[in-house]
């Protein structure tokens, strides 16, 4: 099991290059119908970002673990400020 205290670390950055992660976040963005998870407005053609709500399962996510969202409001949801993006 991967530790969720490595957030941003080399056991974390090594997580989001496995062919599970990608696996994961494929199967949520294909889920997600084009539509960011949080402000409910499509995702347009950027790359959606996958979020993690939770690190309670980080590893072996569940699906209600993550959500895939503009990089706008994942940009809000860890810093809480509001960035203006071209889609």
């Amino acid at each position: 099991m991967l530790n969720p205290n490595s957030h941003h670390g080399s056991e974390y950055d090594k997580y989001l290059k496995s062919a599970e992660w990608k696996r994961i976040r494929k199967d949520k963005i294909e889920q997600s119908n084009g539509i960011c998870e949080v402000c409910k407005n499509p995702l347009g053609r950027k790359v959606p970002h996958l979020h993690h709500e939770n690190y309670e399962h980080f590893g072996y996510e569940e699906p209600e673990d993550t959500k895939v969202i503009h990089k706008r409001c994942h940009i809000f949801k860890h810093h809480g400020k509001v960035v203006e993006e071209n889609d």
